[in-house]
């Protein structure tokens, strides 16, 4: 009765879950599983455990993302700095 929707339910939380790095946890829900017995937490579980490798995959990108940003805007700024007057004048002297 609920097993069609299971894979899809773990997955959205194993995802939600991996994005934001928390631990490893999958709570399918005690009404569903005791309806459908086995099979409706056997599917929930599988897709919390996909769900949780693609959010976790997902969360490194967008951090690999920023590091790249937040180097890219410091050398930029330390080019800004090294072209001021006051440097100019310093290697002049």
């Amino acid at each position: 009765m609920f097993v069609g929707g299971a894979y899809r339910e773990g997955f959205d939380q194993g995802s939600a879950d991996g994005h934001a790095g928390r631990n490893k946890r999958p709570r399918p829900s005690f009404w569903k599983g005791l309806v459908s017995r086995a099979s409706y937490a056997r599917e929930f579980v599988h897709g919390y455990h996909a769900g949780y490798a693609h959010g976790y995959r997902g969360r490194e990108i967008a951090e690999e993302r920023r590091a790249v940003r937040a180097s890219s805007e410091e050398r930029f700024a330390e080019l800004t700095r090294g072209r001021t007057r006051e440097r100019e004048t310093g290697r002049e002297r």
